[in-house]
């Protein structure tokens, strides 16, 4: 039985996608949220850009430029897939609020690569992946 948790603990990486104490108080994000950010990590290693695009949201924020949908987002992401590992990377690392209703994984990104979920209709979504301010 220890050995199946071991296993069980170390194939899911939402495991570590626990509320890093972005925010004084704030509890474990939802597991529908987990579910979703090792779902998007697994995509994004995959590159399977449909995957992808079924859990994004259309004004989907991925430049600071401007530019602001979930197609344009993967238009980049296939002209440069390293972009795809970084995303991967990020929703791996340790995952918290950073606002009302916002993960951000990770948590304590400052103004490196970081994805943002929201709920949204009764489901969560990836609503952005950015670097910079």
């Amino acid at each position: 039985m220890k050995r199946f948790l071991i296993l069980a603990a170390a194939l899911l990486p939402q495991a570590t996608c626990v509320a890093a104490g972005a925010m004084a108080g704030s509890s474990p994000i939802p597991k529908e949220a987990a579910s979703l950010i090792a779902q998007v990590s697994g995509a994004a290693q995959r590159k399977d850009f449909s995957a992808l695009r079924s859990m994004m949201v259309q004004d989907f924020t991925w430049s600071f430029g401007g530019d602001g949908s979930a197609e344009q987002a993967l238009e980049e992401w296939k002209r440069r897939p390293a972009m795809l590992n970084k995303l991967s990377k990020a929703a791996r690392s340790k995952c918290g609020f950073v606002s009302a209703g916002v993960v951000q994984c990770p948590a304590r990104a400052g103004t490196s690569y970081r994805a943002g979920f929201k709920r949204l209709d009764g489901r969560w979504k990836m609503v952005y992946f950015v670097v910079g301010d």
